[in-house]
């Protein structure tokens, strides 16, 4: 197997670990339970997908993942000239989105979410060896617009994050807790309702 091809692959694998971390994340959010090993009030985990930072527009933000490492996986199945600009904006955004949680996770939260750190770097490196593995095709006749593309949408990601507001924490425990509880003898009341 040829060096840029077994780097397609493990692109590919890399990708595909990131989209399902992000899914499992995802998925367990909007069932209102705790990621393992993230359920200590205490823990890095728990405060970065906890705070305001850990959603987008009242969504988990592990929901932004799913569709940029989808359509990577995708696209980058059958990669034709067409298509490489489009994986070019996506590569943008991955590696953009995730300096910018790194960030908020170093310098605001000063917590660290291994789960998120993981997916992170899961699409990093997948995004990075998907790139090597092309280094030999032609570039794209109009780079410029890979970042006229990925750029405003990064920036509208950071915008909905620096003025969306904050989730509702106290209606996500009641939903958890509330999952918890089973028998016939409870019963379960939202919103005083």
């Amino acid at each position: 197997m040829t060096p840029p091809r077994a780097c397609r692959y493990l692109g590919l694998l890399g990708l595909g670990v990131a989209l399902a971390i992000s899914l499992y994340m995802a998925w367990t959010s909007l069932q209102g339970g705790a990621v393992a090993g993230c359920s200590g009030e205490g823990s890095g985990c728990h405060s970065v997908l906890s705070s305001k930072w850990g959603y987008v527009l009242g969504l988990p933000v592990s929901l932004t993942g799913l569709p940029i490492y989808g359509s990577l996986l995708f696209f980058s199945f059958g990669a034709s000239p067409r298509s490489r600009v489009l994986i070019n904006t996506l590569s943008i955004l991955v590696v953009g989105a995730a300096l910018w949680f790194a960030g908020i996770q170093l310098l605001i939260l000063k917590a660290f979410c291994p789960w998120c750190c993981t997916t992170h770097g899961f699409a990093v490196t997948g995004t990075l060896l998907l790139a090597f593995s092309r280094r030999l095709e032609p570039v794209p006749r109009r780079p410029v617009l890979v970042g006229a593309l990925a750029l405003p949408a990064l920036c509208g990601l950071i915008a909905l994050q620096v003025f969306g507001p904050a989730p509702d924490q106290s209606q996500r425990a009641s939903l958890g807790s509330a999952g918890a509880q089973q028998g016939a003898d409870h019963l379960v009341s939202l919103h005083d309702g």
